[in-house]
């Protein structure tokens, strides 16, 4: 027995795609705003990390920009999500495959759990942290794939 998965909204015409200048501006402000502790486990198996995200409703979260390739299982809840290339609405249950140089903006509109799934011989957060994600913008563009 199991649940099917549901499908990923695409975006209304009225939803305007950001670039990545723009996503920078937005985690500026969102700096300037109280921040909020979310509650986050990790897990290491062999050469595999997986960290599991609680995000409040109502939140606006940016995230790091990935430097690799890995699954994200939207496990509960309700997600607006925008990158520079394209914008979606998920509902949980739902899979995403982040591709190498995608930094995101969300709007969490009902509580929701992640669990993103990373190939890594990490063995702690920290390490995990330093080789899978980076905030320098330049970035972006060296790791992306033609």
């Amino acid at each position: 027995m199991g649940s099917e998965v549901n499908e990923v909204v695409p975006p209304p015409q009225s939803i305007r795609i950001p670039t990545v200048g723009d996503i920078y501006e937005i985690e500026a402000e969102l700096l300037k705003q109280p921040q909020i502790d979310f509650q986050l486990v990790n897990r290491f198996a062999d050469g595999l990390y997986a960290r599991q995200v609680t995000m409040s409703a109502g939140a606006f979260v940016t995230s790091r920009i990935h430097l690799k390739e890995h699954f994200a299982f939207v496990m509960t809840g309700d997600v607006s999500i925008w990158t520079d290339q394209d914008y979606q609405r998920v509902k949980a249950p739902a899979v995403l495959v982040t591709r190498p140089g995608t930094k995101r903006v969300l709007l969490i509109h009902e509580e929701s759990t992640w669990v993103t799934v990373h190939a890594t011989n990490a063995k702690t957060q920290e390490e995990a942290e330093a080789e899978l994600t980076t905030n320098d913008p330049e970035a972006i563009n060296r790791v992306r794939q033609p």
